[in-house]
């Protein structure tokens, strides 16, 4: 084998060992436990899975939920999911996805809501891409209806996928 080959043969996986496919997203989920109420005299609980309850029978808990943000470019989201439980036959969960700058305010917002309706199972609120600013953050702010009968309402978990 002549030395060009030989060289050849050693380079190529080195090559293929240092390629590493590009990444689109970065993405980040967290349970309802995360996220915090507005009101220090919110009436709520928090299960031993994360899920963020409202316990109180007459009024709506509003909540804001923190996204962990990696790239500070103004690279934005590709999409975005809450998981929410929505026990009240009444009313819907509400969640607004918030792009903030902290000099100029909101860059960009999406709202979602459950269909209302007494149903144990978590639903997707799903969200599409939405822009930012170069240092900014994200949020959801979500109204969680009260109690109805025995079943509570809440945020199960959220996810936030970030372009990188």
């Amino acid at each position: 084998m002549n030395g060009k080959l030989r060289m050849l043969l050693v380079a190529l996986p080195l090559l293929a060992s240092a390629y590493q496919p590009a990444h689109a997203t970065d993405g980040k989920t967290l349970p309802g436990a995360a996220c915090q109420p507005l009101s220090k005299d919110a009436l709520f609980s928090v299960s031993s899975t994360g899920v963020l309850l409202n316990t109180s029978t007459t009024a709506f808990l509003t909540v804001i939920c923190p996204v962990v943000r990696d790239t500070i470019a103004n690279n934005g989201i590709s999409s975005a999911q809450v998981m929410a439980i929505d026990n009240n036959i009444a009313s819907s969960v509400s969640c607004t996805l918030d792009s903030r700058s902290t000099s100029t305010g909101l860059v960009s917002s999406r709202t979602a809501n459950t269909v209302a309706g007494t149903n144990p199972s978590p639903q997707s609120l799903s969200y599409a891409a939405l822009s930012s600013s170069s240092g900014g953050y994200y949020m959801f702010r979500c109204a969680i209806p009260p109690q109805q009968g025995s079943g509570f309402s809440g945020i199960a978990m959220y996810r936030v996928d970030e372009n990188d």
